[in-house]
């Protein structure tokens, strides 16, 4: 999965392992507004903590 954020664009993939939590991306500021996308799959399930 990948983070982009709304005003610059999206970072690089990072490998997210079902089961486990992992970083989606890092020195995010306060406020910034972001989406998070997913590849390789019709069907993306699980938890967001932010």
């Amino acid at each position: 999965m990948r983070t982009c954020f709304k005003t610059t664009g999206c970072n690089g993939w990072r490998t997210l392992r079902a089961g486990n939590w992992g970083v989606a991306a890092t020195d995010v500021l306060d406020g910034t507004k972001f989406y998070l996308q997913f590849a390789g799959t019709s069907r993306a399930t699980g938890l967001i903590d932010y």
